[in-house]
Parts: structure tokens; sequence; C-alpha cells
């Protein structure tokens, strides 16, 4: 499989605070204007609904799956948080929206002035904000008004939503108010629409107006309808060649916050329109529009990127903490498209504010860093880890998820000083966790292969349970998958009602069993010349793609009759240095190992590196010899022609003879054996004579190593006199 990742976890969104997310799927894509010939007019219907009302019914405004029509709840996808933004959250606290009165205005305020200065004095208040709304409303209702053509102009119309996004960006919490407001007065956005519309008609916007127009859209969580955006762009694409460098920079930002509206060939003249301009970005638009193109998951063109870098590198040192953290971070999630000479520099600015990185950028920077395998130094992330002890108790749940998961993913950097200081803040927020950090944390520690004290273990199941008790697993089957593969590293099936197991291990197969299955050139390369050397050593089928359940996911290819496991790993099973085998393929060899049902012996892997030395299918029969040979020796298996089954129990007695001579005890599983042997490091030659005898302390760092390295089965047991004879085969 390619790039195979056990576990299959989302890795933590990071969303943006200023904007947060998406208003709804569609951002009221089949808005009003969703005919040709469009209809403003609120007349009644039969039914005593205005055609607003319908309007916002039919494309989805009000959704279906809402919590609570009442209060506002900042658990289940809504992530605290974000990846480019340096305000500080609130704590995420529940607004009881039932004591808002959603109808009432601003009694005596009637000078514009007044109004948008009053806006930005109260947006800590959502009562006074949705006041505000009302009587932005009426005004632009009352077309009677004697100043009603001089000042409801474009300026005014820009400012609207340009302020109420300055508010949300403020405050976020204002963002669930705000989506209520345009549920129950719909009339807001349709007069505000109405009017904009024609100014876009008419062509009176200036570039400053459109910017601030699709910018405040995108920090509202995109409210404006497809239609309007479509007009939108047609506007734009007239002014492009005069948008300034700032205006550039908002637009695509915005776009970006809103998942990509634009055309591609809105996209491509906005990138000839910045690439004439690059050199005049300052260092928080070079930043932007870099993230931007992040959570665009990479829309630039390799010559806009080569530019790019080149402008930010010769201003490297202008940038700051968060623009520092948002670059970082966005090329983590463009998988590492900047070169190693910009991030040795940016290791060597980024060292220089350390101490004033914030907890959000120390999080985000340290989760890139595990996104990319670890690209950053050892001296960095020591000193990372002194910085970041020191806002330890200020990191969120997010910010705590996020870190410990990162952790896990790099094999395990942090020191037991950091850790232990992140679980007692862990356990006094665990309650806070939402169902995507919770699945993250206990997966983590899977892969750390480090149990939890019983403490944290008891508080985290408590949540879960609660969590899912309230369905706020919104997501089940990938993140449960994430708490099954955790149960199973630590065999705590017994910690969980009989029930509720079973529930978890039905959707964690139904997580596996969804995911599309596709092999990779080098996979079929492996399997082509390993099918042809079984059956010139006659070791029987195999079979590719095999789903176990103890995973519940497939293996690469599996030869049935010795239970062994062959796992090809490409690239991307390793970390930065291309050597190092990702926690989750060792997390998943440990697993198969260990399952009760016993179907697998042992686990091979081929790397990429070392299969791509191979020049013809002599070396790969050569491989393959001296791969298997010592693997089959182990099991002490008489022929190749008896079944797995045997070979266990041969292994296991054998095995129970040494670990009885040891004193290690009668009533030993096969799983503590394994442990057992690990621990003891037997080597044997091949007369069977043990080569254990020498002291630890005198052996030399090569003998450790190569005890260490060696195949578990490897180092079990003596070759038997029956042993399978390799000397036919190809040389290697």
């Amino acid at each position: 499989m390619t790039g195979t990742i056990l576990g299959s976890v989302s890795s933590p969104a990071l969303l943006e605070a200023s904007g947060g997310e998406g208003y709804h799927k569609d951002h009221r894509g089949n808005n009003k204007h969703s005919n040709d010939q469009r209809d403003y007019s609120q007349k009644t219907r039969s039914d005593g609904k205005s055609n607003s009302e319908i309007k916002h019914e039919k494309k989805g405004y009000f959704p279906e799956n809402k919590k609570s029509e009442n209060s506002l709840n900042f658990q289940g996808k809504k992530k605290k948080g974000s990846g480019a933004s340096n305000n500080s959250q609130p704590s995420q606290e529940k607004i009881d929206l039932k004591k808002i009165d959603f109808t009432k205005s601003l009694e005596s305020i009637r000078d514009f002035n007044s109004l948008f200065s009053f806006l930005k004095d109260n947006f800590h208040n959502p009562q006074s904000v949705v006041k505000w709304c009302n009587t932005i409303r009426d005004i632009i209702k009352d077309k009677n008004h004697r100043d009603y053509k001089r000042n409801i102009n474009n300026i005014f119309i820009a400012r609207v939503l340009t302020s109420l996004g300055q508010a949300v960006k403020k405050n976020p919490k204002l963002k669930s108010v705000l989506d209520e407001y345009f549920r129950a007065q719909t009339e807001f956005l349709d007069l505000w629409e109405d009017r904009a519309f024609s100014f876009l008609e008419q062509n009176t916007f200036k570039e400053q107006e459109l910017s601030n127009i699709f910018y405040g859209n995108a920090q509202l969580g995109g409210i404006l309808g497809s239609n309007f955006l479509k007009k939108w762009e047609e506007e734009a694409t007239n002014h492009l060649k005069s948008f300034n460098e700032q205006e550039l920079s908002n637009i695509f930002y915005g776009n970006a916050l809103l998942g990509g509206k634009w055309s591609d060939n809105f996209l491509k003249a906005w990138e000839e329109r910045a690439l004439s301009r690059l050199d005049k970005f300052g260092q928080q638009g070079l930043s932007n529009i870099f993230y931007g193109n992040a959570l665009l998951g990479g829309k630039w063109s390799r010559d806009f990127l080569a530019k790019w870098e080149t402008q930010a590198l010769s201003r490297l040192n202008e940038f700051k903490e968060q623009e520092l953290s948002n670059i970082f971070y966005g090329n983590a999630q463009l998988g590492g498209i900047l070169g190693s000479n910009f991030l040795k520099k940016w290791e060597e600015e980024a060292t220089n504010h350390l101490k004033s990185f914030n907890e959000q950028e120390l999080s985000n920077i340290f989760y890139g860093n595990a996104q990319l395998g670890g690209k950053l130094s050892s001296n960095f992330l020591a000193k990372w880890e002194t910085e970041a002890l020191s806002h330890v108790s200020k990191f969120n749940e997010q910010e705590l998820s996020n870190i410990f998961y990162g952790n896990a993913k790099l094999g395990g950097k942090l020191s037991d000083k950091f850790l232990a200081n992140w679980e007692i803040q862990a356990l006094s927020h665990v309650s806070k966790f939402n169902e995507q950090e919770l699945s993250n944390i206990f997966y983590g520690q899977a892969l750390l292969g480090n149990p939890f004290s019983q403490k944290f273990v008891g508080a985290w199941k408590e949540t879960f349970l609660s969590k899912r008790t309230n369905g706020e697993f919104q997501d089940p089957s990938a993140e449960i998958h994430s708490i099954y593969l955790a149960i199973q590293r630590f065999n705590l099936q017994k910690e969980f009602a009989e029930d509720l197991f079973q529930e978890i291990k039905l959707l964690s197969k139904k997580h596996g069993k969804k995911n599309k299955i596709t092999t990779s050139q080098l996979q079929n390369s492996v399997f082509e010349s390993l099918q042809s050397y079984s059956k010139d050593k006659d070791l029987g089928d195999l079979e590719e793609e095999a789903f176990f359940e103890s995973v519940m996911s497939p293996v690469d290819i599996y030869l049935k009759k010795y239970g062994i496991v062959v796992e090809v790993q490409g690239p991307s099973h390793f970390l930065s240095d291309h050597k190092t085998a990702k926690p989750e393929d060792r997390l998943k060899e440990h697993i198969l190992l260990n399952d009760s049902e016993g179907k697998v012996c042992s686990v091979l892997a081929i790397p990429y590196f070392e299969w791509n030395l191979l020049k013809n299918e002599q070396e790969k029969f050569g491989y393959f010899n001296e791969k298997l040979s010592p693997i089959l020796q182990t099991l002490n298996l008489s022929s190749p022609h008896q079944e797995t089954s045997k070979g266990r129990e041969n292994f296991k007695s054998s095995a129970m003879n040494i670990v009885l001579n040891l004193g290690e005890g009668k009533d030993l599983n096969e799983s503590n054996l394994r442990l057992a042997y690990k621990k003891r490091k037997f080597l044997f030659s091949n007369d069977g004579s043990d080569k254990n005898t020498m002291p630890d302390a005198q052996k030399t760092p090569e003998n450790k190593e190569s005890e260490i390295n060696l195949p578990f089965k490897k180092r079990l047991l003596p070759q038997s006199s029956g042993e399978i004879d390799f000397s036919n085969g190809a040389e290697s």
C-alpha cells in the first residue's frame, strides 16, 4: 500500500482564529440569485413564509443536524487554536442564545460615524452587536429617507461587512451569535446583498472596497451566496491590475479561508498580478499568501513559489513570530516544499524569537515539525522544549493534544520531565478535550508504547464515555479506529464493557474496510519477485492486501503457510532521515505479533532503499534468501510444508524450555514469552551454542547494536537439523 499509515487518524486541524469554520458546507451556495432573473421581493406565500425563508430552507441554510437551537456548543468539531492569528482566544464558554433579543435595534444612534464607532466599542457584547445589525438593516431598508442615496453608498455597504468581520476577529464567540441572527433575521443579508449587487452592476466599488467585502465575508465564515461571489469575481477581474499588494493578499487569504471559491482563470490572473508586485509585499503579506496557499492545498505554480521563496528568504529577519510560525506550519501542510537552505535560515531566525512565541505558535511549530518527519535540529528542539515548558500551564486543549501527538509521530523526542508536566496539565483539561483530541492522545500513547498513569486513563475513559453518550463523535469510524488500535496495543479490551468494545471494533472495521486500497509500483515489484521466489522454494501461495482484524487494516503481503507478513516500506514510512521507520509501522508490527489468534509469526520489512539497490532477479532471490532463511529456521520447521500452527507450537515449546531454565515461570503466554526474550536478547550460533555468555559490561557497542537490530525470532532458537535448504536458489 502506498504510504500506509496505521491508525488513519485525522491530523489536528488548526483553524484560522479570525475566520473560524465555514458558515455552512455550501456557504449559502444557492443563494437568492440562483435563477437567471433575480427576485428580491418579499411577497408572502400562501403558507405564510416569505420568499427569503423559502430560499434559505431550499439551500440548507438551517442545518438539519444542529445540536441545539438555543445554546452554542464549542465541543465536537469546533477546534480551539488556530494557524494564522495572533489574537488570543477567549475561553470557549457556551452562550445562551435565549437571552438575546434578535428584534431590538439601537434607538438613539443614527449618525453613521457614531454607528461604526459603537460596534468598534461594543464587539464584546453580543446583544449590542445584534442591535447594531438591526439598525443597519432598518437604515438600508428605509429607501424613502432623504439622505438614502447620499449615505447608503458603496463605501457604507462595504464598511458594514468589514466592520462585522473585524468584530468576529476580535471576539470569535460572536460567530455563533451572528449565525443565529442571520437565520432568525434573513432580511439583513437580503437587503445588504441587494444593495451591494446593484453597486457591482454599476461598477461603483473601488479596489479597496472589493477587497474588504471579500475578506469580511471570509471572516464571517462565508455568508454571501454563490451568485454574488460570481458577480464579485467578474468585477474584481476588471480591477485586478489596479489591486495593490495588501488588497491582493487579503483577497487571496480570504479565498483560502473559504476553502477556495475562485475560478481557475481568476486564480491564474491573481498570480500574474501578484507576481508583478511580489517585491512590494510586506512580510505579513508574504506570510499570509503562503499560509493561504497551504490552506488551499498548494495552488501556486512552481515559478511563483520559487520567486516567493527568494523574496521571503531575503527578508526573513523582518518576519514576526506569528509570520514565522505560519510559514513553517504552512510548509508542513504542503508536505515540505521549501528548500533546505530556507529551513536552515528559518531555524536560525526562529531561534532568535523563541522566547517571544506564544502557546499557539509553539504548538504549531512542533506539530509542523512532526508532519515533516522531524526537520528541526535537536539543538532547536531542546531550546523549544525549555521555552514550551514555561508555557505548559497556558496551553489549551488543542495545543496540548497537538504537542503530544506530534511527539508520538516523531517517536518520542520530549523529555520525561516535559511529559510529566504535560500529563498534569492535560489531566486538568481532560473533560474539555473534543473527540479528535481524545483519540489522538490515546493513539499517540500507543505509538510511544508507554501507558499513561491509571489516574489519567480513568479520566480519559470517563470523558470518552460521556462524549460517546452525547453523540459528539461526528466522524466516529476514523477516531474510534485510533482508539481501537490503542486498546489492542495495551490489551485494554477488558477495561471496556463487552458491548462497547464490540461497537468500537465494528466501527474500526468499517473504517478499515472503506479505505480504497492502492498498491505502489514498489509493492508490485516486491510481490512479483517474491511470488516467483515462493514458487521456486515451494513456500505456498502469497496473499496481497490480506485484512487483519487485529489492526483492522490490510498488510501488503502474507505468506499464510508460515504466518509471515511482508510490509513494503516506501519513503512515506520513514522520518526525515529516510532511515528511521515511523512509529505507526512499529505499532502495527507489535499488534500483529501479539495477536491472540496467532496468525502472524514474523513481520518482514522491506525498505525501499534496500530494494532499489537490487538490479536483477538473481540479486532479489539472494535478498529473499538472506531475509527469509533465518525467520523460517527460527520457526523450527522440519520442512516448508508444515503448517504455521505446528511451527508455532515448536517455537513455543522450545522457547518455554529456555524460559523455565531462567526461572521466568511456568505460566507465560506467548506474548509474555516474546517480552521475556526481548529482555534476555538470546543469540545462538549455527551449532546451537549459546552466544549470550558474555556479560553485558564486556560487550562492545557493535555487539550490543547487532543484538538490538537482529529480527526477533532470529535470536531465539538455534537452527534445527531439519532446516530448509536454500542452496539451490540464486546466489546472493
